[in-house]
């Protein structure tokens, strides 16, 4: 396993500039940080590989990084039986029967499709470097920003940051806390476990989950939206999965699908101040006991349809923007 570190060009805080193929990401906000630093571990080719640049406050770095490697293509058979043992973004893991340093794969099909750390491989062949997955570790100081462009990289956050913005198609972001945020993904999922003043999330076919909030906009496609400690705004929406918000403070709480219930909580200090308002075609509404809620079926407009077209109310961003 080959190692690098890194230090920003400038002390203080900074914007983190991240743009990576694969792997996954940890950024620490710490009280001792003068300077911040990062650490590239994984293969020898992929750290050496490893490009970043500063100017002021911010930082750019940059690594087509798969952290495994592909090679030794074969055709016309397989491997046994289950040797992919699981197929997507991050991690694959995979059986080993002939002893040797790869692991092989089997697809099979018109579009089979494995994706390995974010290279997309076809056909029967091997896989090697799975011991050397890449990961950077970045420590920055407090009032410090996060910017980071991924594939399948996933991303994780401890601390409260100034601002995280992340575009990702297969990863995931999992953050503690930050004043902002502005994160959308295709299937990876947005998870944030602290608070966030700011915050808006979409995701195509991954959960987005939040905790404490003050102004947020939520959606996706498919996956499942909640918020689990709204104070203030709040603009949820979902196609077909399911909406939970839950008040505990005033609140104004608008939530849209089109087939997922939507399920609306309050304590009793959101109580004296609260603004429900959801739509659904199909899905089932629950709010609190006593609290006038507009729950509506509309007769036009893109809901109407037996197939409504969620285009026109659901905007999607296919791939990662910058």
């Amino acid at each position: 396993m080959a190692e690098r570190t890194f230090s920003a060009p400038s002390p203080g805080p900074i914007t983190l500039d991240l743009d990576l193929t694969a792997g996954s990401v940890s950024v620490r906000v710490s009280e001792a940080a003068r300077t911040a630093t990062f650490t590239a571990t994984g293969s020898r080719a992929d750290v050496d590989a490893v490009l970043q640049d500063g100017t002021g406050g911010r930082w750019e770095v940059r690594s087509e990084a798969g952290g495994r490697s592909v090679s030794g293509f074969a055709s016309g058979y397989g491997y046994g039986y289950g040797n992919v043992v699981q197929i997507g973004s991050g991690n694959v893991s995979f059986n080993n029967f002939d002893g040797d340093s790869s692991s092989h794969y089997y697809t099979s099909g018109p579009g089979s499709e494995v994706y390995v750390d974010g290279q997309r491989v076809t056909g029967a062949g091997a896989a090697s470097g799975g011991d050397e997955p890449f990961h950077i570790e970045a420590v920055v100081p407090p009032g410090s920003s996060l910017r980071a462009t991924t594939v399948s990289a996933d991303v994780e956050t401890t601390g409260t940051l100034e601002s995280v913005r992340f575009r990702s198609t297969r990863g995931a972001l999992r953050m503690d806390s930050a004043r902002h945020l502005d994160a959308d993904t295709e299937s990876g999922a947005i998870t944030v476990s602290g608070a966030v003043d700011e915050a808006e999330a979409t995701s195509v076919s991954g959960d987005v989950r939040l905790n404490r909030t003050r102004a947020v906009t939520a959606s996706s496609t498919s996956g499942h939206v909640s918020v689990a400690d709204a104070q203030g705004r709040v603009d949820a929406r979902s196609v077909s999965s399911a909406i939970r918000v839950a008040a505990t403070g005033p609140a104004d709480i608008t939530a849209v699908s089109v087939s997922g219930d939507i399920t609306i909580t309050a304590d009793d200090a959101a109580m004296t101040d609260l603004r429900v308002n959801t739509t659904t075609v199909t899905g089932r509404v629950s709010t609190p006991a006593g609290r006038a809620a507009s729950t509506r079926r509309p007769t036009d407009g893109p809901f109407a349809a037996d197939r409504p077209d969620t285009r026109r109310w659901f905007g999607r961003r296919r791939g990662p923007r910058r």
